[in-house]
């Protein structure tokens, strides 16, 4: 018997890149070749292993503390996930819908794809310009409701400079543009301090890149408190109501009763 829900049957499970081991470099993970800092090996050596019997933050405000001093903003504006994946996940799932399409670069990142189509959005896909780089014009021009460019793009490495980004978020005021800056770090250019200026914008980064903390499964999302909230929504969505959990009894009488 296949219990599979309607959803479950419909997809096609995303088939990784083979991982090979022993003996060989992995490229089509793009996993940093150097070790991490020597501080995160004295930050694991410091660590009080018992603390693992109790359960984390559940909206990790240390961290959210941390990244927001470094990035120069507040709290409310940083969200932290389980990898950029799980974030740009949750930020197909709390923006775009089957009326709100997601617009994106015909190559560029695979998952935004298989986001899509698990939660049902559609899609604008525009053809990247002759030269690789992204058509920022056809971009605009799409039926949609919002982006997601990353910048640099992968796997053509092309990013968009800072003005650039900005140019075209302010263009668009009323769509939001998910700014994937998996790989800002190796073009020396990042867009966040832009989040502050315009509030359609959201930039997901990660520290499994250029900070070699692949294994951490750790990225963040910075913006407008306002999105934000919407990640928060769909990564705990709120319970049902009283009224809306409770079974019907036959002959039960009411509290006013």
């Amino acid at each position: 018997m296949n219990f599979f829900s309607y959803r479950a049957r419909s997809i096609t499970p995303y088939t990784a890149g083979e991982q090979p081991a022993g003996g060989f470099v992995k490229l089509n993970t793009n996993e940093n070749p150097y070790p991490p800092s020597p501080r995160v090996a004295e930050a694991i050596a410091s660590f009080d292993a018992a603390r693992l019997r109790l359960y984390p933050q559940p909206n990790a405000d240390i961290l959210r503390d941390a990244l927001a001093a470094s990035e120069g903003v507040s709290r409310e504006n940083v969200y932290c996930g389980n990898g950029s994946d799980e974030v740009l996940a949750l930020s197909f799932a709390a923006f775009f819908d089957a009326e709100r399409a997601a617009c994106f670069a015909d190559v560029t990142y695979s998952f935004y794809e298989v986001f899509a189509a698990f939660f049902g959005v559609r899609t604008a896909v525009v053809p990247l310009k002759e030269d690789f780089s992204p058509d920022i014009c056809g971009m605009r021009a799409a039926d949609c409701g919002g982006y997601f460019l990353a910048n640099p793009n992968a796997p053509t490495g092309m990013a968009l400079s800072a003005a650039e980004v900005e140019a075209f978020v302010a263009s668009v005021p009323n769509r939001l543009v998910v700014l994937d800056e998996a790989y800002a770090d190796f073009s020396g250019e990042s867009c966040v301090p832009l989040t502050q200026k315009y509030a359609n914008l959201l930039v997901v980064r990660t520290f499994s890149k250029s900070h070699s903390l692949a294994g951490m499964r750790c990225g963040y999302a910075v913006g407008d408190a306002a999105l934000i909230e919407g990640l928060f929504r769909m990564k705990a969505p709120p319970r049902a109501s009283r009224r809306s959990r409770t079974p019907h009894i036959i002959g039960r009488r009411s509290p006013a009763s």
